[in-house]
């Protein structure tokens, strides 16, 4: 297992990407796929964009003792980048 700017450069995310969507087209499981990510994870932002995901909303969520999660609700059509 790679961790770190090692891992970014070798492909990983896509193939997975093509992994879990082909399989949820492949069971009908699904139409979309949906997640949250931080609204300032830069580089998952970038990532998930290259994919084709769209926000759908801002999520903010409070986790107790001051602090809070601040998100974004992305959305990505399993039909689309097939």
């Amino acid at each position: 297992m790679f961790a770190g700017e090692d891992a970014r450069e070798l492909g990983a995310g896509g193939t997975t990407y093509d992994r879990a969507t082909a399989f949820a087209r492949s069971q009908g499981a699904a139409s979309r796929v949906v997640l949250t990510v931080n609204k300032n994870h830069e580089l998952a932002l970038r990532a998930y964009n290259r994919f084709c995901f769209r926000v759908r909303e801002l999520i903010v969520t409070d986790i107790d003792g001051g602090f809070v999660m601040d998100d974004f609700l992305m959305e990505l059509s399993v039909d689309q980048g097939a």
